[in-house]
C-alpha cells in the first residue's frame, strides 16, 4: 500500500455499551469464534506499535517512516475500540483479564528484529481474518455496532498490511536472502501455531461459560463450524499458507480489490450504525489520509 492508502478514521463504536453473547447471526458458536480473535487484539496491537516504532529513526526511506506513523495511529485507535470490545465481553462474564494476560506473556519478546518478525506473522493473521470477513459480505445478520466495527478494522488491516514486512526487509537488509526468508517463516510457524491454540482454547472457554456446559458434541460442532462450514479457521489458515512463499507480499491485487470493496461496505455499515445509535455520530471524524513524509 502507499501512504495515501492508510487512512485514519477516528470512529467510536463503543461496543461496551451493547454487549451481546450472540451478535453474529444470533449464533453463539460463530460469535465465540470471532470473540476468541478479539480477545487477543489489544495486547497484540500495543506490541506491534512498539516493535515497529523502535526502528523509525533508523529507517532512511521517508515513505516507509510515514507508513509506520500511519500504521501506529490506526493501531492505536484499534486498541482503544478493542479494549471497549473486551469490556463488553467482561460485561457478559468472560474472564478477559486471564486470556489477555496469557497473550501478553506470549508476547514478552523484546529482541528488536525478532519482535518485528513476530509482528509480521501476526499481521498476516489479521490480514487473513480481515480478508475473510470482507469476502463473506456480512450484512444485517450481524448486530450493530459489531458489523461496522469489524468492517472498519478489516479495511484498515488491509490498508497497512504490508508495513510490517517492509520494516522487516529494511532492518534485515544486510542479511542474505535465504537467512531473511528462513527467519521470517520459522518465526511465523511458531506464531501461527500459538495463535491457533489460543483461538481454540479461548473459544471453547467462552462457549462453556455462555452455555453453562461443554459437551463432546459442542467440541465437535466447534470444530465443524471453525474448520468446515463456514470455516473461519480453515479459511484463515489457507491464506496464511501464502506467507511461506518466497517474496510474499500481502498487498497484492486481490487484497487491493477487497480493500476497496470493504471501504464501500464500511460507509454503508457506519451510516446504519449512526441511524441506530445517533449519539455515536458526533464521535466520527472525517477520514484523513496519511500524508507522505518529506
Amino acid at each position: 500500500m502507499t501512504a495515501s492508502e492508510i487512512t485514519i478514521r477516528d470512529i467510536s463504536f463503543d461496543v461496551s455499551r451493547a454487549p451481546d453473547p450472540a451478535w453474529l447471526a444470533g449464533d453463539v458458536m460463530r460469535t465465540v469464534q470471532t470473540d476468541a480473535l478479539a480477545i487477543q487484539i489489544p495486547p497484540g496491537e500495543r506490541y506491534f506499535i512498539r516493535s515497529l516504532r523502535r526502528f523509525e529513526r533508523e529507517i532512511a526511506d521517508p515513505h516507509l517512516v510515514s507508513e509506520i506513523r500511519g500504521y501506529a495511529r490506526q493501531e492505536a485507535l484499534h486498541t482503544r475500540e478493542h479494549e471497549r470490545y473486551n469490556d463488553a465481553l467482561r460485561a457478559i462474564g468472560e474472564d478477559v483479564d486471564a486470556m489477555e494476560g496469557q497473550v501478553a506473556r506470549q508476547l514478552a519478546l523484546e529482541t528488536p528484529v525478532l519482535s518485528v518478525a513476530v509482528t509480521c506473522a501476526i499481521e498476516q493473521i489479521t490480514h487473513a481474518c480481515s480478508s475473510v470477513w470482507i469476502a463473506q459480505r456480512h450484512g444485517a445478520e450481524v448486530a450493530q455496532p459489531f458489523r461496522a466495527m469489524w468492517l472498519w478494522h478489516s479495511v484498515e488491516e488491509i490498508e497497512h498490511g504490508a508495513v510490517a514486512i517492509d520494516v522487516y526487509d529494511a532492518v534485515t537488509r544486510d542479511w542474505s536472502g535465504p537467512r531473511r526468508y528462513l527467519f521470517r517463516v520459522n518465526t511465523a510457524a511458531v506464531v501461527f501455531a500459538a495463535f491457533f491454540i489460543n483461538w481454540v482454547r479461548f473459544g471453547l472457554r467462552m462457549l462453556r461459560r455462555r452455555q453453562g456446559r461443554l459437551t463432546a458434541g459442542d467440541v465437535a460442532r466447534f470444530a465443524w463450524t471453525g474448520l468446515v462450514r463456514p470455516g473461519l479457521g480453515r479459511k484463515v489458515a489457507l491464506r496464511n499458507l501464502l506467507y511461506f512463499k518466497p517474496g510474499y507480499r500481502p498487498d497484492d491485487a486481490g487484497s487491493l480489490a477487497l480493500m476497496r470493496e470493504g471501504r464501500a461496505e464500511l460507509e454503508v455499515a457506519v451510516a446504519d450504525m449512526e441511524r441506530r445509535f445517533p449519539d455515536r455520530a458526533a464521535t466520527r471524524s472525517a477520514a484523513a489520509p496519511v500524508a507522505a513524509a518529506s
